[in-house]
């Protein structure tokens, strides 16, 4: 962790990787995938677990979780998501996304009042191998406006919405986020 005037130090954290309990594979059915598909998704729980405790020890600002793992997951599924006929909604891709759905929604709830959960992507995805330009950016918690940001903002105005969120000023592009999002500036930071 990085704290006031750059002082640091170390979060104990749980594993790296550990094994799926009976509860999530009896709730995620698809999530068990075979032996290297299966250890990507051992790496998201435990990533979760992490993130769930730093969020329950109340002391960070920001908290910023990678899910590395979806990315290698979603290639390696996403064609059973192109097959024709109706979906019956067992792809092993559809369940990782639950999961990971309802791991965030556990990590929303356990948030204090004035915490916000950014989740984005960098891209999305059009076949296996190709990427989509558009990607998933939700805001959500700390008297984040519930709505939409008009038009199609730039990723590159995401750094600006975390700065002004922590109360550090800045002249990075806001690309239509941070100006939909209206960030407060004293009042978020007298409130972290």
């Amino acid at each position: 962790t990085i704290g006031p005037l750059g002082e640091r130090r170390k979060l104990s954290l749980a594993h790296s990787v550990r094994t799926l309990t009976t509860e999530e594979l009896s709730r995620f059915p698809g999530i068990d995938m075979g032996p290297r598909q299966r250890r990507r998704m051992e790496t998201i729980a435990a990533e979760f677990d992490s993130a769930a405790e730093i969020i329950r020890t109340g002391e960070v600002d920001l908290l910023v979780l990678r899910i590395e793992p979806l990315d290698l997951l979603t290639h390696a599924f996403f064609r059973d998501l192109l097959t024709g006929g109706q979906d019956d909604g067992k792809s092993p891709l559809l369940a990782a996304y639950r999961y990971i759905d309802a791991r965030l929604a556990e990590l929303y709830r356990s948030m204090d009042a004035d915490d916000i959960l950014l989740v984005m992507s960098d891209h999305g995805i059009r076949t296996p191998m190709e990427h989509e330009t558009d990607a998933l950016f939700v805001l959500a918690g700390g008297g984040i406006p519930v709505g939409r940001a008009p038009g199609r903002p730039h990723l590159r105005g995401v750094p600006r919405v975390l700065a002004g969120l922590l109360g550090i000023k800045t002249e990075w592009p806001d690309s239509g986020i941070a100006s939909w999002v209206e960030v407060d500036t004293p009042t978020r930071a007298a409130s972290l």
